[in-house]
């Protein structure tokens, strides 16, 4: 019965199939005719993934899995992993990467084999693991550059800049990127594109250029609202909210930043999410609203460290320690970024020139001593 009403369903849907994919999945699901069943399994799960309807499209993933050909269980398992990825199993979607990795190669699918690799390297990235994310990003390249997949080589070169950036190797990040960068603009990879328009951006706001940021930030933008991809939408508002900031309108950042926070929420990409909230977090902080921004470092720390993110954790240690500073705990501000200081050395991404100044505008005047009037008693600097 369930193979019937599938089979009336596909035939009066017509060029409609994609309105009806969840009721053909669920029937041919529980049908006898496997190739149907297997075919609407994918495409839903397909369709569920745009969406970012991240639990229907696990779940059709792993329905489908079973009644792949061993040939096609790779790519299935990895498409299955970067779900994982974005609701912020990393444990999970590390899995699958690993194996969907060693089944491509026992089958020797070179092209999804070096796909697996770079999957693992941004992965290996977004932990701070960052000798075993080049490691991966490498063997990736090589694969790639065999096969003459430009794309490919695009995409590794792309993450190896992050990973160059976040070690403050920006010279080396920004060369990257460009290569990254040209080789999309090749083949009309205009999503990637705009991926690395804003990270050039990222690396000039690291280095205190925030006019040179804001070109690149806003041709990003722009090339993802015509591509209507929301989800990189919103990391661009967060990159253009931090610079509204950084320029005093802390109103305009913290609308722009609260936007981005509610995309990341709809998407479910929750290391997305901790950024943002971080983001928002540090915004606030820069109007001294205390009370505004403890809500969000609370949520956003608490993500970062359910994820493994060493690296954010860093970076919201120091902003809990502008929080204290702001609060007149010099003592308790003192100590959080000692710990950020020694988490930053422990897996190797120093802080940005941008950071450190932002740090230093902070203590610096709390290490001078206050001036004693002449021929008049010092007295306590109650600071």
């Amino acid at each position: 019965m369930h193979g019937l009403i599938g089979e009336y369903l596909e035939r009066n849907a017509g060029e409609n199939v994609s309105a009806v994919l969840n009721l053909l999945a669920h029937h041919f699901g529980h049908g006898d005719n496997p190739a149907k069943k297997r075919d609407y399994f994918l495409k839903a799960a397909g369709a569920a993934q745009a969406a970012y309807a991240n639990a229907a499209a696990i779940d059709y993933f792993r329905q489908a899995l079973p009644l792949l050909a061993e040939g096609e269980q790779a790519q299935v398992m990895r498409q299955l992993g970067t779900v994982m990825e974005l609701v912020g199993d990393w444990p999970a979607a590390g899995e699958q990467y690993e194996r969907a990795l060693t089944l491509a190669k026992r089958l020797q699918l070179t092209a999804e084999a070096a796909r697996g690799e770079a999957a693992l390297g941004e992965l290996l990235r977004k932990q701070g693991r960052y000798d075993d994310a080049l490691a991966k990003l490498n063997a990736a390249r090589e694969l790639f550059d065999s096969l003459k997949d430009q794309a490919g080589a695009a995409q590794t070169l792309h993450t190896a800049g992050t990973v160059a950036a976040q070690q403050g190797r920006y010279d080396e990040a920004r060369r990257l990127y460009g290569r990254s960068l040209a080789l999309c603009r090749q083949f009309g990879d205009r999503r990637r594109e705009a991926s690395l328009l804003s990270n050039l951006g990222i690396l000039c706001m690291f280095e205190n250029d925030n006019a040179g940021a804001k070109p690149l930030y806003e041709e990003s933008l722009g090339i993802r609202r015509e591509l209507k991809d929301h989800w990189a939408v919103g990391i661009s508002l967060n990159n253009l909210g931090l610079l509204l900031s950084q320029a005093g309108d802390h109103a305009a950042a913290r609308a722009m930043l609260e936007e981005c926070v509610t995309i990341n929420r709809r998407v479910g990409d929750r290391w997305a999410l901790a950024n943002s909230l971080s983001s928002l977090a540090e915004a606030t902080l820069s109007a001294s609203d205390t009370a505004g921004a403890r809500p969000a470092l609370d949520e956003s720390m608490a993500l970062s460290r359910d994820l493994g993110d060493r690296r954010g954790i860093a970076y919201l240690q120091e902003s809990f320690a502008q929080l204290a500073f702001l609060e007149n705990d010099f003592e308790r501000s003192v100590s959080l970024v000692a710990y950020a200081d020694a988490l930053r050395k422990e897996i190797g991404t120093p802080r940005s020139p941008s950071d450190q100044a932002r740090l230093d505008a902070w203590y610096v005047p709390l290490a001078k001593p206050a001036p004693s009037l002449p021929d008049e008693p010092k007295r306590e600097n109650p600071a």
